[in-house]
């Protein structure tokens, strides 16, 4: 095992066996995967008759309630062995997902932020955050493009290539618009 930095990027891989979930939290050190922690839970009777992708959210929601502060503090990037788009079309799932979801996101009356990064390799990660101070859209994209500004180095990223749809941030970074309000000042300094 190996002791994980500040804000660094995990990996978490799920696997799903017959009679049982587990799940291992995984840090890049110099290119070199190594284990944060590892999970595995065995599974009562009744949920080995899960659908997969249940087992998977089953092991998340696991994992979450045990580990919550890796998840808080760090960004985590799930894999699995299944093919969960081919799972999400054929299958015909029961209300625990719902459920679920609300256990993995409770709801906060708090601004939320959404970005997507594509990795050269075309790697996939999606992060949302939730803010802990209301903030307006133009805030919110400010702290979406200030994430992604961390955690790209993080994952040994050198350049970044940044899409919005606000134009009043797009205009204030490339230095067309002036950030006249002191909160859009502070964000793009």
């Amino acid at each position: 095992m190996s002791k994980p930095e500040e804000d660094e990027v995990f990996f978490a891989y799920i696997v799903v066996a017959p009679h049982a979930v587990s799940l291992v939290l995984i840090r890049l050190n110099d290119g070199v995967q190594r284990p944060v922690y590892y999970v595995s839970k065995s599974l009562p009777k009744v949920k080995v008759r899960y659908l997969p992708l249940e087992n998977v959210i089953l092991a998340v929601v696991h994992v979450t309630r045990k580990l919550p502060h890796y998840f808080q503090a760090h960004t985590v990037v799930v894999l699995t062995q299944l093919h969960l788009q081919s799972l999400i079309h054929k299958a015909d799932y029961t209300g625990r997902i719902a459920k679920w979801s609300i256990i993995l996101g409770p709801s906060i009356s708090r601004s939320e932020v959404g970005l997507v990064m594509i990795s050269p390799k075309g790697i996939v990660i999606e992060k949302s955050l939730r803010l802990s101070f209301s903030a307006t859209n133009n805030e919110a994209e400010y702290e979406a493009l200030l994430v992604g500004m961390t955690i790209v180095p993080k994952m040994e990223g050198k350049v970044l290539e940044v899409f919005s749809d606000s134009r009043l941030v797009v205009g204030q970074v490339e230095g067309e618009l002036e950030a006249r309000d002191l909160r859009m000042q502070e964000f793009l300094s």
